[in-house]
């Protein structure tokens, strides 16, 4: 997870073409790390007959995060 985010550091704060690619290929190597890891942590930590639930609110965050994240970054601007 630390570096999931350090990349994104990496990436807002390149300032040669090199940084920016290598925070690129760090921050797709830990999204397909992290990504499926989500639903297997929400499920082993809910109870049996929460599971569907948590999981639906885990695939609803990631949802309106991507659809709420540009829309937030233009009004923030």
């Amino acid at each position: 997870m630390f570096l999931y985010g350090s990349s994104f550091l990496i990436v807002f704060g390149a300032s040669q073409y090199w940084c920016f690619i290598l925070g690129i290929v760090i921050l797709t190597t830990n999204e397909i790390l992290v990504t499926p890891m989500i639903p297997l942590l929400l499920s082993k930590y809910s109870e049996r007959q929460h599971h569907g639930f948590v999981q639906s609110l885990g695939s609803l965050s990631n949802t309106l995060g991507s659809a709420l994240g540009p829309v937030l970054g233009v009004w923030c601007t």
